[in-house]
């Protein structure tokens, strides 16, 4: 249920062009945010985020799936 509700605010927000994301806890996740379109991605948290963790999500790309005229702040 939590899944299907974050599908249909995904697909509200991209009906409106707004960006939609959230906190997720691992760079594999992320990839398959970005992949539903996905706008806002943090990977994993602030206490959580070590060195080992930085390296880890820079390992995996993440910035090619993102296409920088969707980037809003």
């Amino acid at each position: 249920m939590f899944e299907a509700t974050l599908d249909r605010m995904n697909e509200a927000c991209q009906h409106n062009n707004d960006p939609f994301g959230l906190d997720v806890p691992s760079a594999d996740q992320a990839h398959n945010c970005a992949r539903d379109g996905w706008q806002f991605i943090a990977v994993g948290s602030a206490l959580k985020f070590t060195p080992e963790g930085a390296a880890a999500v820079a390992a995996a790309d993440l910035l090619v799936l993102f296409k920088p005229e969707l980037v809003r702040y």
